[in-house]
Parts: structure tokens; C-alpha cells; sequence
């Protein structure tokens, strides 16, 4: 997981999330980015989705605060 703002990775240990509020979830304990203000992307820049999250080797993750501006 990359997290785009501050160029920051982290890496998703097993056994990974089932889910993209789990992800989500497990991503807002390991960083300061809320639940709620999260945008998960793929390499392509399209919204991740949760039939995605076995087969996307980089997840890039953003702050919806940081794209307010």
C-alpha cells in the first residue's frame, strides 16, 4: 500500500483483508488517514474494488482532504 500524500509504504501482512472496510480499516490503524477520508486506487488510477484485492499487487492509497484543496 502506498499512500500517496506522503510517499510513505506499508506492507499488508497475511492474512490479508477479506474486505475494502477491512482494508480500509487495517490501513486508518497504520496510518493518520480516517476511514472515511481514504480513496483507494490502482495502478491505473481507477477505484479499487473488493473482487481487486487478491490480484492488485499495489494499492495506492489518498486522503480526501488532500484533494480538497
Amino acid at each position: 500500500i502506498y499512500i500517496a500524500h506522503t510517499g510513505e509504504r506499508i506492507d499488508c501482512a497475511a492474512p490479508l483483508p477479506s474486505s475494502l472496510d477491512a482494508l480500509k480499516s487495517w490501513i486508518a490503524k497504520s496510518t493518520t488517514i480516517p476511514v472515511q477520508d481514504q480513496v483507494l486506487l490502482t495502478t491505473k488510477g481507477r477505484p479499487v474494488k473488493t473482487q481487486q484485492l487478491y490480484s492488485e499487487v499495489l494499492v495506492m492509497s489518498m486522503s480526501v482532504e488532500i484533494t480538497s484543496y
